[in-house]
């Protein structure tokens, strides 16, 4: 018996990144973006946690700015269970002022099928892997500002 899952992406709605980052800086704060231009399994949104706090739940081609104090910053993108994807991480050190821009990844991709040597069943093998990384800031906000909608928690 072969069980296959599959779903519809889901894409975030809201305001542009011109339209939804903040007004001003803080020159006592630093200020980081978090996108996800594309990252599977595409069905589910993703918990952003940033030091043990929830900021956002990411769709496709959404993204959540928040400001924080300078110091360790510890990040996880936590993926419902059901996804079968694998929590993503990172930890920086930020400085007061500065921006910050982080990409969220995520792949799923079926790798091979082999019996299982029950009753004729199969086994299905998966890749999952999921991360968070700290882009250049150029190049961040080129991204964003081409694909994605800001989402907030809700």
């Amino acid at each position: 018996m072969l069980i296959l899952l599959s779903g519809c992406a889901t894409l975030a709605e809201g305001p542009s990144y011109l339209d939804s980052k903040p007004a001003s800086k803080d020159s006592d704060l630093a200020t980081i973006y978090i996108y996800r231009k594309y990252a599977e399994p595409t069905a589910w949104g993703v918990d952003v946690i940033v030091n043990d706090q929830k900021v956002a739940s990411l769709s496709q081609q959404g993204f959540t700015w928040f400001r924080v104090d300078p110091g360790n910053v510890n990040i996880k993108a936590v993926w419902p269970a059901l996804s079968g994807q694998k929590t993503g991480h990172l930890q920086f050190m930020a400085k007061a002022g500065a921006e910050y821009y982080v990409e969220l990844t995520g792949q799923s991709k079926l790798s091979s099928v082999m019996p299982s040597g029950v009753s004729g069943g199969v086994v299905l093998v998966a890749e999952m892997g999921s991360g968070l990384y700290l882009m250049n800031s150029i190049v961040g906000e080129q991204i964003i500002t081409e694909c994605c909608r800001y989402q907030k928690e809700q």
